[in-house]
Formats: C-alpha cells, sequence, structure tokens
C-alpha cells in the first residue's frame, strides 16, 4: 500500500483493494475510480504469456538497448527481435 499512497501506484496484491476502492481521486473531481479499475480486473481474462515468453523478451531488451545506443536503428532493431521471436515460435 506504500507505493500506492507515495507514487499513485495500482497495487496487484488483490486483498488491498477493498481498501482503496472507495477513495475518491481529486484528480477526477473526486470520483472512485478505483472502482472501476478493481470491477473492471475482476472480471477480465488472464494473461498467458507461452513458453517462449523470457527468451521473447530478453531479445527485445538487448536490441532496444543497441537500438538506444544508437548501434542499430529502430528498423533494423525490431527486424533482429522478430527473426529470434519467430525463430522461437517455429
Amino acid at each position: 500500500m506504500y507505493n500506492w499512497v507515495k507514487y499513485d501506484k495500482f497495487p496487484t496484491y488483490t486483498p488491498a483493494w477493498d481498501i482503496i476502492y472507495d477513495i475518491p481521486d481529486p484528480f477526477f473531481g473526486n470520483q472512485k475510480v478505483n472502482k472501476v479499475w478493481i470491477d473492471e480486473l475482476e472480471v477480465a481474462p488472464g494473461m498467458t504469456y507461452g513458453p517462449n515468453w523470457s527468451e521473447i523478451d530478453s531479445a527485445f531488451q538487448e536490441v532496444a538497448a543497441d537500438m538506444l545506443s544508437g548501434k542499430i536503428s529502430v528498423s533494423n532493431a525490431l527486424a533482429k527481435a522478430k527473426k529470434v521471436a519467430e525463430s522461437l515460435i517455429r
């Protein structure tokens, strides 16, 4: 809860939702926006990343670092990550 209060980070720990459910948000005219988020999260389907997620994520992180440091262009970075991802999926 500390992070939610100090940094306005929505808690992923579901028992904490009871605490914030009815808190008004001054930014949104004191509407209870957490209620909207929580109600939607309770019915939203889960997400399955798949068996190769960590390898694909690592490939994207690697090319992102190269791109941000100016070693390769955005299009080359995406092409390189796509090639790695496709090799893992097939």
